[in-house]
């Protein structure tokens, strides 16, 4: 059986976009909800690929290399660095920008 998870892209409160990643065949759809495409992931783009995707998801995290990141990352009950478990707990929520993934539960 296929793993599959869903993930909302939102832009502050706004929710631009849909991504569906199917974790065994590698494939990764998006359904943009705006016209707008900086705000959407991918910059609006629809033909990603899993390797795109995962590197969404690790500029969305702490870098590992980063001095202190396993103290910090501990601190939100984070005891290995996993991009996706950093995502679930901190919804790739940055300083700098007002985008967030959120995973989608079920």
């Amino acid at each position: 059986m296929d793993k599959i998870k869903t993930y909302n892209w939102y832009f502050g409160t706004q929710h631009t976009s849909t991504i569906t990643v199917n974790f065994t065949t590698k494939k990764v759809s998006v359904v943009h909800h705006s016209d707008v495409k900086p705000i959407c992931a991918f910059s609006g783009k629809t033909n990603i690929t899993f390797n795109s995707w995962e590197d969404m998801i690790a500029s969305r995290c702490i870098p590992s290399t980063q001095v202190g990141a396993m103290e910090k990352l501990a601190k939100i009950g984070i005891t290995e660095y996993d991009p996706y478990k950093i995502i679930e707990k901190t919804h790739g929520a940055l300083v700098h920008d007002a985008f967030e993934i959120v995973p989608v539960e079920g």
